[in-house]
């Protein structure tokens, strides 16, 4: 059994106005997310002043890279990521 993890750290910035205006969005996007193969969570870290930490876990890196929605996510959040792979 293989110990080791993925994870993909996301810094993002966000509009409180559209955050609360997407959250079904960001929902329904969270349990599509969930579904993918490998996954494993998340950790969210509400850093303050519109910031965001979003750390996702992943059994590994070609599950997380397949688990990339390109941006979609950023959308709803109405931010922008940075991934930390």
């Amino acid at each position: 059994m293989d110990e080791h993890m993925y994870a993909i750290v996301r810094d993002s910035t966000f509009d409180p106005v559209k955050l609360a205006q997407g959250k079904e969005q960001l929902d329904e996007f969270q349990v599509l997310h969930a579904s993918q193969p490998g996954y494993q969570g998340n950790i969210l870290i509400d850093a303050g002043d519109g910031r965001m930490l979003i750390l996702t876990l992943w059994d590994n890196q070609e599950a997380a890279m397949a688990g990339l929605w390109g941006g979609k996510t950023s959308v709803v959040l109405g931010g922008s990521f940075v991934d930390v792979v």
